[in-house]
């Protein structure tokens, strides 16, 4: 057998590369879904979710090919998903909010349906038969894992919230309606013969000078003519100027101490000291105004009573509200 010498192997042809294979043409963008303005119905939005989910499905199953289509493709897959289930969380909680109880049946009915609806998407679009992604089989089994347990945590948060919200309903049924509740719904009885109601006032301090500003509002087609800070600085020039009619129904001491009297009616001028009787003595004074306080577990208390009815203000006293205490609000007409 001959040796073949160095120099053969150059002079043997390699054969011709081969052309490289052209770069197929680039998946397209996941499908965009336009966003919903006003409102929507359970039903709209169920139907509108199963369009998207149907798109999205069907880009997963035509374009999901190859390690990156796929991370992409899951990622809109969870993009929808998280939005889907962000839209009826946000329904429910705004139909909460609304304290719309007429038929609790049939809306725990929807809620169930909605979870439903949101939690079989979310598994359906996690676990789509993606044969065609085999030549990426470790790839793609990973980014499955994955969207499958954020789906799980999602729904495990989701159902978890759902537990909490039910045990605090089943605590406050059991504890039967608290204080503000019930001082609420006998000051409403209670209006409700003479065609008034109240009408709700912030309760930031100045609660009861606002509710004032609002009646001066109703009886006359506007308010003071600064505002609850004006109404302070008039109560408080009023307690000045009149002292003697007001100091010794003043609390802390003042009737025995000047700068206990001082420092009070600096407070009632300047600061969110919350306003009582006195005060509405000194309004009712300054203002001319009759002004009568109604209360769930009093009798309706009428300051001013040498003035004319014509141009009553009313306000309403609550003893419990909000968990800070007393509170006064606006009366107003019934059905305005």
């Amino acid at each position: 057998m001959r040796l073949m010498h160095h120099h053969s192997l150059r002079s043997h042809h390699f054969p011709t590369p081969m052309p490289r294979a052209r770069a197929s043409a680039p998946a397209p963008p996941p499908p965009t879904f336009d966003v919903v303005h006003g409102e929507e119905s359970p039903e709209a939005m169920r139907a509108r979710h199963a369009r998207e989910l149907a798109a999205i499905e069907t880009f997963v199953k035509t374009f999901g090919r190859g390690k990156g289509a796929r991370d992409r493709a899951l990622r809109a897959v969870g993009a929808v998903t998280d939005r889907h289930l962000d839209e009826m969380r946000a329904f429910e909680l705004a139909r909460a909010d609304a304290g719309d109880d007429e038929d609790e049946d049939d809306e725990d009915a929807a809620d169930g349906t909605a979870d439903g609806d949101a939690d079989a998407a979310a598994t359906r679009l996690a676990t789509l038969d993606v044969d065609a992604t085999r030549e990426d089989e470790s790839g793609d089994a990973m980014g499955e894992k994955k969207m499958t347990k954020a789906a799980r945590r999602r729904m495990k948060r989701e159902a978890e919230e759902r537990e909490r919200e039910r045990r605090i309903e089943a605590e406050k049924a059991a504890l039967g309606p608290s204080a503000e509740t019930s001082e609420r719904e006998t000051l409403r009885r209670k209006l409700q013969p003479l065609g008034l109601a109240v009408k709700e006032i912030r309760a930031d301090g100045h609660c009861l000078y606002r509710a004032i500003d609002d009646q001066l509002t109703m009886v006359r087609g506007r308010g003071h003519e600064g505002g609850y800070t004006g109404l302070r600085e008039t109560c408080a020039r009023t307690m000045r100027e009149d002292e003697d009619a007001f100091r010794p129904f003043a609390e802390d001491g003042c009737g025995e101490d000047d700068d206990k009297w001082n420092d009070y009616v600096r407070a009632v001028e300047s600061t969110a000291t919350w306003g009582g009787q006195l005060e509405l003595m000194a309004l009712s004074k300054a203002l001319e105004r009759r002004i009568s306080v109604y209360s769930a577990t009093m009798p309706t208390v009428v300051m001013g009573e040498e003035f004319a009815p014509e141009g009553e203000l009313r306000v309403a006293y609550h003893r419990h509200a909000f968990g800070l205490g007393e509170h006064y609000n606006s009366v107003e007409a019934a059905g305005r």
